[in-house]
């Protein structure tokens, strides 16, 4: 303690304020998700005013209405926590079942994640096995793939799943290809960044990093526009 610094311990009116403050952001939490996660509760613990600004950003994040449509968003949703699997992510399929969307539509959503697991099988034989297959023979072969995937979603949709689940795989790689078909598809770059933000919270900041990064990597290379462009 600092020379001169005093404390004074919490009183009972002081303590009764804090824990009327803690309940107070939990019930908050609780009532806009209908549920409490066991971080809540240590955030609550340790820091409701943690606890207050980081529901703040889940809410901007994965609740309010941005620029992506409720089912596209959720679709890729569902892909992005189905390839990091997390079981807690099936709060999305109660959401996508409000957006709209059918079983069968989701099971797209989740084939096509599945689907790009198998890139580097490709990316394998286009590296070391060059002479033997053709390149452009195994890309080809693996779009027919994620083209069978994607089922009932529309090609714009299915080619933000595609960035997003290579992302959370690090599969750096793949991304300008599907950036590119995703542009061309007619995504937004508006909504691309939405799709990107998603990361953060499943991956982490620093995973959030190296997505971004590749994204103004294959920008740099040409013909994509970049993700700070207006």
């Amino acid at each position: 303690m600092l020379v001169g610094a005093t404390s004074r311990p919490l009183g009972s009116n002081d303590m009764r304020d804090q824990d009327r403050h803690r309940a107070k952001i939990l019930d908050a939490v609780r009532d806009k998700r209908g549920y409490l996660l066991s971080y809540h509760r240590l955030l609550a613990a340790d820091d409701p005013d943690l606890l207050k600004v980081y529901d703040q950003l889940y809410t901007r994040i994965t609740l309010d209405e941005r620029v992506l449509s409720d089912r596209r968003k959720e679709l890729v949703w569902l892909a992005l926590l189905s390839a990091r699997e997390e079981p807690t992510g099936r709060i999305h399929v109660e959401r996508a079942k409000k957006a709209g969307l059918t079983s069968a539509e989701m099971a797209d959503a989740l084939t096509l994640a599945a689907a790009m697991r198998g890139y580097y099988s490709v990316a394998f034989v286009t590296t070391h096995w060059f002479d033997g297959i053709s390149p452009v023979d195994a890309e080809a072969r693996y779009l027919t793939v994620a083209e069978t995937a994607r089922g009932d979603i529309d090609a714009a949709t299915a080619e933000i799943v595609c960035v997003i689940v290579h992302a959370a795989l690090r599969q750096w790689a793949a991304i300008p290809m599907h950036l590119r078909r995703a542009f061309d598809a007619g995504v937004l770059v508006s909504e691309m960044r939405e799709a990107f933000s998603f990361l953060l919270l499943p991956c982490g900041g620093n995973h959030f990093i190296h997505a971004v990064e590749a994204w103004e990597a294959a920008a740099g290379a040409g013909g994509l526009p970049s993700p700070y462009a207006e």
